[in-house]
């Protein structure tokens, strides 16, 4: 019966995510294997891994950030 209880309360679980390391995505997929493997449902809360914190609150432009990084030439 204590088990059934647990398998219907799901594991809330943040992910702190960069879209670019593979690495991220291996350990979702093993988190994933792991519930289906135990039958405990899990509840995925998804944040971003953020890169820059000199980024302005309202954003910036995706080119004219791209051309600061990395030069007009590298842009166009």
């Amino acid at each position: 019966m204590a088990s059934a209880a647990i398998a219907a309360k799901a594991l809330r679980v943040t992910i702190v995510s960069d879209v670019i390391w593979p690495w991220c995505y291996v350990g979702y997929r093993n988190l994933m294997k792991a519930s289906n493997d135990t039958k405990v449902p899990v509840k995925i809360n998804w944040e971003p891994f953020f890169l820059n914190h000199n980024t302005p609150d309202e954003g910036e432009d995706l080119m004219e950030h791209l051309k600061n990084k990395y030069g007009a030439a590298a842009v166009e």
